[in-house]
């Protein structure tokens, strides 16, 4: 199997790589940064330009296309919104109408997010609860749906969606909250054991998935026949963000001084937001493999491994 991701050297696309080849599948990682294309499974591509998407699809001729590309911080979208739609919009019709002309037909995994519900009126969210994007990031993305579907009415292209809620683990950026606390509290390891936090609101309560899982959730998915489906992916439990600070400290037997940053404080957040992964469910047999504990392990081993290490200039030191 020939399979094409789209952000593919992202941190979710490198764990989809890394399941897929272990299963036997020849695997194309998309990445606009020409300097990460040395790899030879590593080819160099902007979902923005179309003419040279349109070329790479049909020079690979894949036969699933796992379409990650995105810009998918909140906060990067309200600084940048006009890159946000291009990105997420125009990049995700450009990766659905190249893949629609791939001889031999390609099956599209588009993920979107949970985000694109909004604030819940009622919880837990299901595919049918009401759309109601609230940021430009969820607002892209519920137009990225919006653009698969002409492909699918027409026939041209076997389309899945996945509303992914929040997942972390190993090698997550340190912009996303549980990634920003292990950093921290690895950080705190080094400077005698005391680290003053800085983060927002700890009170909110969060579905939260383990990278590994959802990337075995989209490989199912692709297994799945059938088309114009749209997909929660989720634990279906809430946790809230003050208990993972309380284990990672505990585990690593940190002081603590919590420190609420303002720019860290999102309007309107829901105090409590978790999703209803039935419908996956039945139709591929998912269920999460990792624990919520362990992926707040492997989080602090991967921060520990990194701040440990000075040769590493992927991330600053503390």
């Amino acid at each position: 199997m020939r399979s094409l991701i789209t952000g593919g050297t992202g941190f979710v696309g490198l764990h989809l790589a890394r399941l897929l080849r272990e299963s036997g599948d020849d695997v194309f990682q998309l990445s606009p940064d020409a300097s990460a294309t040395s790899g030879s499974d590593v080819v160099h591509g902007d979902v923005r330009d179309a003419e040279s998407l349109f070329n790479c699809v049909l020079n690979i001729r894949p036969e699933r296309v796992f379409h990650l590309a995105a810009i998918s911080a909140v906060g990067a979208s309200w600084d940048n919104p006009e890159l946000t739609f291009d990105v997420n919009v125009r990049g995700t019709f450009n990766v659905i109408n190249a893949a629609s002309r791939v001889p031999g037909g390609c099956r599209v995994l588009v993920v979107s997010t949970s985000q694109v519900y909004g604030r819940p009126s009622a919880l837990p969210l299901r595919e049918a609860s009401p759309v109601r994007p609230e940021n430009p990031y969820a607002l892209s993305k519920a137009m990225a749906e919006l653009a698969v579907w002409p492909f699918i009415s027409e026939g041209s292209v076997e389309a899945t969606i996945v509303r992914p809620f929040n997942h972390s683990g190993p090698g997550q950026s340190q912009g996303f909250v549980l990634s920003s606390l292990a950093r921290q509290i690895a950080c705190g390891e080094l400077q005698n054991g005391h680290i003053a936090i800085q983060a927002g609101d700890l009170s909110v309560r969060r579905d939260f998935l383990d990278v590994r899982d959802v990337v075995r959730a989209y490989q199912l998915l692709m297994e799945t026949r059938g088309t114009a489906e749209v997909f929660n992916l989720c634990s279906g439990m809430a946790y809230e963000l003050s208990a993972a600070l309380d284990y990672l400290k505990q585990r690593a037997g940190v002081e603590v001084e919590l420190n609420t940053v303002t720019a860290k404080l999102r309007h309107r957040d829901a105090p409590e937001v978790y999703g209803d992964a039935s419908k996956l469910r039945l139709a591929t047999g998912w269920s999460p493999h990792f624990s919520f504990e362990k992926t707040l392990d492997d989080l602090l081993d991967f921060w520990r491994s990194e701040l440990r290490e000075p040769q590493k200039e992927s991330f600053p030191v503390c």
